[in-house]
């Protein structure tokens, strides 16, 4: 861009001159320099000024002998800088510079010239390597509002620099842009901003309403970047310009146009979070100049569908007019306000408010079960929120109340359909209900819980018994339990007397023992259940009994010479609820057992008995008899007393024996009412009218012989006496024997089959009635790991004719079988076979009066022969036995 270059060239030391010509591109020689002596330079200038083109440049090197080496060439273009931009004004502070860019330069400088005060504004040299785009540069700083002159100049490789560029002229008139107020407004008077214009000292605002066709204010000489009217905006669309102008007065260019919509925001009011009305109103503040608003209802989930819309509401007050699904939704209002004619406009919408959520939640309604039920598992029902749809689900709270505190007894969900019945039972208590329902359109939402709905199971207790007649003066009422039943009361009602007659409460237990004897007659009896936190079943239904207890006989023993026997027996009167109740009359009856076995009723009777005593009026004849009695009144009469049996005639009754080891046993009987002692025979039982023991005057009811017996089977006799008159009860030895028992080896015993005579007897009513002597095991020992033996016995047939002549001697034989199959014997004695019960299942034996009496020296002799003959092991062991 240099007009008068600067041709530099490579000095050679063997070169001595030189020459140099430049042509232009018409072959024009434009530049010459001639040889010369001793002409040593490396570069020339070019004059004068070249015009741009292209040239070549020839330089030839001479020797000191001036002989020419071969010419070097270099082409080199000449161009001149122009500036082509900005023309004109700009809209910028910062114009972008533009210029031809030249080939092979190195750096640019820029020079601005601010028109009028001829001022360097800028001056700036730019490096091509630099440029984005070389031959563009933007200022760097701002210009302010005015006219301007700009020139380039360029710096080749070498850092030569080039001719300016003609000066180009413009104009920066930058246009404020406007910043505010937003395309939306909601203050009646907003405020209108831009950005500051460089070099700008007032600006002019111009505002027109769009909506009505009407410039609403023009104002100038602005000195600050914002405005606000001084009279409010109505609700329109506007349209706002700013300019800026210099100190000097320069006009810049008019903003862009801008435009906004004074557009208050809609304060919605409601419905907000969750609704229990499917058909919501909605309401909002009112919009100053807004002459309709727009209802927009839409899902909130799924699509976001649509669901209801309203344009030209003119209040700030609606209602749907149709039921939402359980579902989630949002709306919004806007206000409208419609443009007068001609304006040209479209109506000015106000802002859309802010979406609003809600939610239809509204609850299903409990309707079952009811208040009070006594069902263990009640059916809870209940109906759906509108438009949920007969596939609608469901779930549901169940709790008890517990004093204060509430327990979760059951959840359920995924219930399809409006009732459910309760898979456990329920205990006696309060419970309240809660159920809630999805939608079916949005399945995320959930209804509100209903109203809870509390209801009372009140399952009365369901008796057992005692139902009908009883004997037990204190029964024991018993009862199903009711769930969650922790305590129960009951009542006893004598219907006999129509009055309580006994009530508890607090049982912890399922029956009730009645601690005092009932007087007989007609009762019934309820129960309630009470809850730990004092909630009460209703009562059960009554169930009706009969007490018809029966006394308890008191007279004479087993056997007694009195023949005009005295009774006695509980008193069964008493007082039920304060009144007298019981017994009115007694009615008693004696049976005889006649010698067939066969009892005969109603030998003795007295009915009607006002007292609990009777005394047979005339003498009984000798035999066995039986004593009952019974009370009564009006409406009960109760069970007949257990038997009293009992011989007159003073015949003991002896305990059996049977078999047995022990060479020395006891033999026991019972007392015998008026007997003064008593009178023992033992014979071996094939010789029985040969004593091997005769014994009188015993003054006990018990007797052990004082020498060991002989291996046999013996009978026994036992005798009472008269204290009266002396005589002497049977039986006689021509009498079936009172016992007969065996005297055995233990090995004996284990033999696989024996045959043995028994008589048995009934076991006094109190153990210590009998001697501790009389315990004797009917058992046989057993080796251990052998099978224990079966001994089947049958009782004897008893005799209870009351004759009193002799008789032929009967015999009672009862055999018993031992299994034949044991298993192997061993050397181990079985522990505790001794405690075994010998007098189970025992039946009393009467024998007739003995006829003859045996001396008892007789006996003496026998028993030592007896005694020789005994084989000497049994001896020892008996020895042995005596010694542990």
């Amino acid at each position: 861009t240099d007009s008068t270059p600067t041709i530099v060239w490579e000095q050679i030391a063997a070169n001595y001159d030189y020459e140099l010509i430049v042509r232009n591109s018409a072959n024009v020689i434009v530049y010459s320099r001639l040889k010369a002596s001793n002409l040593t330079l490396t570069s020339a200038t070019v004059s004068p000024a070249l015009v741009p083109g292209i040239y070549t440049a020839s330089l030839t090197a001479f020797n000191k002998a001036g002989t020419a080496a071969t010419p070097s060439t270099w082409r080199f273009v000449v161009e001149k800088l122009t500036v082509s931009g900005p023309v004109g004004g700009v809209n910028t502070p910062r114009p972008t510079i533009v210029w031809n860019h030249v080939d092979g330069t190195q750096s640019y400088t820029v020079q601005i010239i601010a028109v009028g005060s001829n001022a360097t504004v800028l001056l700036q040299d730019i490096t091509t390597a630099s440029m984005t785009i070389p031959g563009q540069f933007t200022v760097p700083i701002d210009l302010g509002l005015g006219q301007y002159q700009v020139r380039v100049r360029a710096t080749d490789a070498a850092d030569l620099p080039g001719d300016w560029s003609a000066y180009a002229s413009f104009q920066v008139r930058t246009a404020p842009v406007v910043i505010a107020p937003p395309v939306e407004v909601v203050t009646p008077r907003p405020v209108i901003a831009w950005t500051a214009v460089p070099g700008a000292a007032t600006y002019s605002v111009e505002l027109f309403n769009l909506t009505d066709n009407v410039l609403i204010q023009t104002v100038s000489g602005i000195t600050a970047t914002s405005w606000s009217s001084s009279t409010p905006l109505s609700l329109a669309k506007y349209r706002v310009i700013v300019r800026g102008f210099s100190a000097s007065g320069f006009a810049g260019l008019p903003s862009a146009a801008y435009s906004f919509t004074l557009a208050v925001v809609p304060t919605v009011i409601t419905p907000t979070g969750r609704l229990d009305d499917s058909t919501p109103t909605f309401a909002w503040n009112a919009v100053p100049g807004a002459d309709l608003y727009q209802l927009v209802v839409s899902q909130d989930f799924g699509t976001f569908l649509e669901v209801y819309r309203q344009n030209t509401l003119t209040g700030t007050l609606h209602t749907l007019p149709d039921s939402l699904p359980l579902g989630r939704y949002t709306y919004t209002v806007r206000a409208i306000n419609r443009p007068v004619s001609g304006s040209g406009q479209t109506s000015a919408y106000s802002s859309t408010s802010l979406v609003t959520t809600f939610s239809v939640v509204q609850p299903p309604v409990v309707t079952g079960p009811e208040a009070t039920t006594f069902l263990t598992k009640p059916v809870i029902t209940w109906t759906n929120p509108p438009l949920t749809g007969s596939n609608s689900i469901s779930e549901l709270l169940v709790y008890r109340k517990e004093g204060t505190a509430s327990v979760l007894v059951l959840y359920r969900k995924n219930i399809v359909g409006t009732s459910f019945t309760m898979p456990i039972n329920l205990q006696l208590g309060t419970y309240t209900v809660s159920v809630r329902t999805f939608s079916t359109v949005d399945p995320v939402t959930a209804s509100d819980w209903s109203i809870t709905k509390t209801f009372r199971v009140t399952v009365a207790p369901t008796l057992i018994g005692p139902s009908g007649r009883t004997g037990d003066a204190t029964p024991t009422l018993t009862w199903k339990g009711v769930l969650g039943g922790q305590t129960y009361q009951l009542e006893i009602r004598s219907l006999s007397k129509n009055v309580l007659a006994y009530s508890a409460t607090g049982l912890n237990a399922l029956s009730f023992t009645v601690p005092n004897d009932l007087p007989i007659g007609r009762y019934s009896f309820r129960v309630q259940a009470r809850s730990a936190f004092g909630e009460l079943s209703d009562w059960s239904t009554t169930m009706e009994f009969q007490v018809v207890a029966a006394p308890i006989v008191t007279g004479p023993a087993s056997s007694t010479f009195d023949t005009t026997p005295f009774f006695t027996w509980t008193d069964m009167t008493g007082v039920v609820g304060g009144v007298a109740a019981g017994a009115t009359a007694y009615d008693f009856r004696l049976d005889i057992v006649l010698s067939s076995g066969t009892v005969q009723q109603g030998y003795r009777v007295a009915n009607g008995l006002v007292n609990p005593e009777y005394t047979i009026p005339t003498a009984l004849p000798i035999g066995l008899y039986r004593a009952v009695v019974r009370a009564r009144n009006s409406d009960t009469n109760g069970d007949f007393s257990s038997v009293l049996e009992f011989y007159v005639g003073g015949r003991p009754v002896v305990n059996a024996i049977g078999t047995t080891t022990d060479t020395t046993p006891t033999f026991t009987w019972k007392a015998v009412d008026g007997a003064s002692g008593y009178d023992i025979f033992i014979a071996l039982n094939s010789s029985p009218t040969v004593a091997v023991i005769h014994q009188t005057g015993i003054g006990a009811t018990s007797f052990t012989p004082s020498s060991v017996l002989a291996k046999g089977t013996y009978r026994v006799w036992i005798r009472a006496v008269n204290a009266a008159n002396g005589q002497l009860s049977g039986p006689s030895l021509s009498e079936s024997p009172s016992i007969t028992f065996t005297i055995a080896d233990a090995s004996d015993v284990q033999q696989a089959e024996f045959t043995a005579t028994y008589t048995l007897t009934s076991l006094p009513v109190e153990l210590s009635d009998m001697s501790t002597e009389s315990t004797i095991s009917m058992l046989p020992s057993f080796v251990s790991g052998s099978a224990k033996a079966l001994i089947v016995i049958s009782a004897q047939t008893v005799d209870a004719e009351v004759k009193l002549e002799s008789t032929d001697p009967v015999a009672a034989n009862v055999s018993g079988q031992i299994s034949e199959t044991v298993a192997p014997q061993t050397d181990e004695v079985l522990s505790q076979w001794d405690q075994q019960k010998w007098w189970d299942s025992a039946a009393t034996v009467v024998a007739p009066a003995e006829k003859a009496e045996t001396p008892v020296s007789a006996s003496v002799g026998f028993l030592g022969a007896l005694l020789a003959l005994a084989p000497r092991s049994l001896r020892r062991r008996r020895k042995d036995e005596s010694s542990t």
